[in-house]
């Protein structure tokens, strides 16, 4: 299950109690919860738990993720015999190669070369996007919901009545006729060391963005990148 599937089955609002709980009440031998851009968690009778990361993949395509986690999981460990939180590890690979490709197919070498994601939640990113169409509104909010339902705090300097002060590790820009103000805070905040992820629907002329920067033209995946980036930069400053 996910994390909200989880605490609502059991009423409860601490995660850790909600899955040991259910292993007694439903005398299961495991739960997994699933917890999107970080990864999962795995918990058995002994009333051990043991995380499993997310895996890096190239775009973020989330329709049938649950699902096919699920299979990859039962895969491995009822029919494989594998240990429950190497089974999950790598059905968190196997999705990560879903995400990417869209398809079935999981070789073993496909599967070891998958990159771990090593992300916090409750990170913050600051969300540069133009307002002055509904379009455009519209985008942002959708992006800032987003970010939120993963659990980021976005920070939208051009909405914001207060804006707080501080440098900001990670930008979302959304690329469609950005005001210069957006321009020159990504500029200042990427010459500090920021990571820089551009939105870019449309195939239109716009700023040059500096080399390395993650560009897509998808939303779902520009979010991930932005939770993997944020969450990330948060787990450097917390160590």
């Amino acid at each position: 299950m996910n994390e909200l599937e989880t605490l609502s089955a059991t009423g409860m609002e601490d995660l850790d109690r909600a899955a040991h709980y259910l292993i007694q009440t439903q005398e299961a031998q495991v739960v997994v919860v699933k917890q999107g851009p970080y990864g999962a968690k795995v918990y058995d009778r002994s009333g051990s738990s043991t995380h499993v990361p997310a895996y890096r993949s190239t775009q973020v395509f989330k329709i049938g993720t649950g699902d096919v986690f699920s299979a990859a999981f039962a895969y491995f460990w009822a029919q494989m015999k594998t240990p429950p939180p190497e089974a999950a590890d790598l059905a968190s690979r196997v999705v990560s190669l879903y995400c990417e490709t869209r398809t079935f197919k999981f070789d073993q070498a496909a599967l070891a070369s998958r990159q771990p994601v090593f992300a916090t939640r409750g990170a913050t990113a600051c969300l540069e996007a133009g307002i002055e169409a509904v379009g455009q509104r519209f985008t942002l909010e959708e992006a800032r919901f987003g970010l939120d339902e993963l659990g980021v705090n976005a920070i939208c300097p051009n909405v914001e009545t207060v804006f707080p002060t501080g440098n900001c590790d990670t930008i979302l820009v959304i690329d469609d006729a950005l005001p210069p103000e957006s321009m020159t805070r990504t500029a200042e905040n990427v010459a500090r060391g920021a990571n820089l992820i551009v939105l870019k629907e449309r195939h239109i002329a716009g700023p040059q963005w500096p080399t390395g920067t993650l560009t897509t033209p998808d939303l779902t995946t520009a979010l991930y990148f932005t939770a993997w980036a944020a969450g990330e930069a948060l787990s450097q400053k917390t160590l």
